[in-house]
């Protein structure tokens, strides 16, 4: 249908400042993201995500851990925004 191209699922990663990922999200619809509120230690996304800010390991510790985001997110291993409502 014309117009329902937000109910499709997604993933919302946060990213820290050297473009590593810091979390995944699952969402069922990507149409449910909402505004994010920021604070010093998180960001939250009301009914959708959570995040608490980390300090990413530099080099290769860190791309090993970008890397393990993006599998646990394929395999489904991620928390879903439904654990948020």
């Amino acid at each position: 249908m014309p117009g329902s191209s937000g109910d499709a699922p997604g993933w919302i990663a946060l990213r820290n400042a050297r473009g590593q990922v810091s979390g995944v999200v699952s969402l069922d619809m990507i149409q449910t993201i909402s505004a994010a509120e920021w604070s010093q230690t998180s960001v939250t996304m009301p009914l959708t995500a959570a995040f608490e800010f980390d300090n990413a390991p530099p080099d290769w510790t860190g791309w090993i851990a970008d890397r393990a985001w993006k599998w646990r997110a394929f395999l489904g291993l991620v928390p879903t925004d439904d654990e948020f409502r």
